[in-house]
C-alpha cells in the first residue's frame, strides 16, 4: 500500500498554524486528516484543561508533564498508523520537547512526511494573543524560540513560512508548490544526527502527582535567588512571594518571567505529604539542610 503523505506544521501559539491547516485541507487534491495536537488535547477528559491537572500535559508552555508526553507519543504513532494504511495527514505541533524531536525524527524519516516551520515576529504573536481573548498571555513568547530550537539546532526545516507576510492561502500554496517538486528530507537528517544515541525514551517512568490547589509551601519556605517581578533581589527563605495570591496560586504561572527555579520544581509524595503543612514543614527542613554555612 502507497503510504500517505504527512505535512507537520510546527510553529509556537497563535502563529498560525490552523489556519494553515484550513487552507491546505482546501487546495490539496487528495484529502488529508486533521490530526493535530489540538485533536489530541481535545481528547482528554475535560478537567485535565484545566489547572492543576493542565500542568501535567502542557500547561508551563515550554515543558510537558507525563500525561503531555503520554499523548504526543500517541499522536505520533496515530499518524504512523493513519500513513501507513493510505490515509495522508497534515498536522499542527508545537515541539518544544526534544524528546518529541526525536520520536517524530525516528517515526517519520521513511515516510513522505514533510516539516514545516511555522514562523511570525514576536510583537505579531502578542498581539494575536492579546487579541484572541482565548489564550493564555505569554505563551507565545514562552515558546517562541524553544519551538524551533531543537529542530534548527539538528539540520532544520524542509520549508519555512512566515504568517505575518503571508496569508494562510499563500503559505499553504508555498507548502504544496515545494512538495510537488522536493521530496522531504528534515526528518531524515534528524534521524541521522540521533542515530549515535541510544533510542529516545519519553519521562513516563514515574506516575503523575498532581501540584495541591491552594498550598502554596514552596513559595513561602524555600529561598529564590533570581529576580522576580516585584522582588528584584529574589525572596528570602520563610518570606511569602509577593506573586502569591490570598488563595495560594502562582500569579506568574505560564509567564516566562516565572523564575527556571520554579518551573523544574515538580511536587513528589515525599516532598509534599499529606497536607500543606506537611509540606511547608518538609521544604522548610529541605532548606534548612542545603543553607550554606556562615562564614
Amino acid at each position: 500500500m502507497v503510504r500517505g503523505t504527512v505535512i507537520f506544521l510546527n510553529g509556537a501559539s497563535s502563529s498560525g498554524k490552523t489556519s494553515i491547516v484550513k487552507a491546505l485541507q482546501s487546495v490539496l487534491e487528495v484529502p488529508h486528516l486533521d490530526a493535530g495536537l489540538d485533536r489530541f488535547l481535545w481528547m482528554l477528559p475535560k478537567r485535565y484543561l484545566d489547572r492543576p491537572l493542565w500542568d501535567d500535559v502542557l500547561g508551563l508552555n515550554t515543558e510537558a508533564g507525563q500525561t503531555g508526553h503520554r499523548l504526543v507519543s500517541g499522536m505520533h504513532r496515530a499518524i504512523l498508523a493513519l500513513s501507513e494504511a493510505g490515509c495522508s495527514v497534515v498536522a499542527d505541533h508545537v515541539l518544544v520537547e526534544s524528546a518529541w524531536v526525536a520520536d517524530a525524527a525516528m517515526l517519520f524519516a521513511d515516510l513522505p512526511a514533510y516539516l514545516v516551520g511555522v514562523r511570525c515576529p514576536i510583537e505579531v504573536l502578542e498581539q494575536r494573543e492579546r487579541d484572541r481573548r482565548d489564550r493564555t498571555l505569554g505563551q507565545a513568547r514562552a515558546q517562541h524560540v524553544v519551538v524551533h530550537a531543537h529542530i534548527l539546532a539538528i539540520g532544520g526545516y524542509d520549508i519555512e513560512v512566515d504568517t505575518s507576510v503571508d496569508s494562510p492561502e499563500t503559505c499553504a500554496r508555498a507548502i504544496t508548490t515545494h512538495i510537488a517538486s522536493t521530496p522531504p528530507q528534515a526528518f531524515g537528517r534528524m534521524r541521522a544526527s540521533f542515530t549515535a544515541l541510544p533510542p529516545v525514551q519519553f519521562p513516563i517512568e514515574r506516575s503523575p502527582f498532581p501540584c495541591r490547589i491552594g498550598c502554596g509551601a514552596c513559595c513561602i519556605a524555600l529561598s529564590i535567588s533570581s529576580p522576580i517581578p516585584g522582588m528584584p533581589e529574589g525572596k528570602p527563605a520563610g518570606v511569602r512571594c509577593v506573586q502569591l495570591t490570598p488563595d495560594n496560586r502562582c500569579m506568574l504561572f505560564g509567564l516566562p518571567e516565572r523564575p527556571e527555579v520554579c518551573v523544574r520544581l515538580r511536587p513528589e509524595p515525599e516532598m509534599c505529604g499529606e497536607t500543606a503543612q506537611d509540606a511547608l514543614a518538609s521544604l522548610e527542613a529541605l532548606e534548612r539542610l542545603t543553607r550554606p554555612d556562615p562564614q
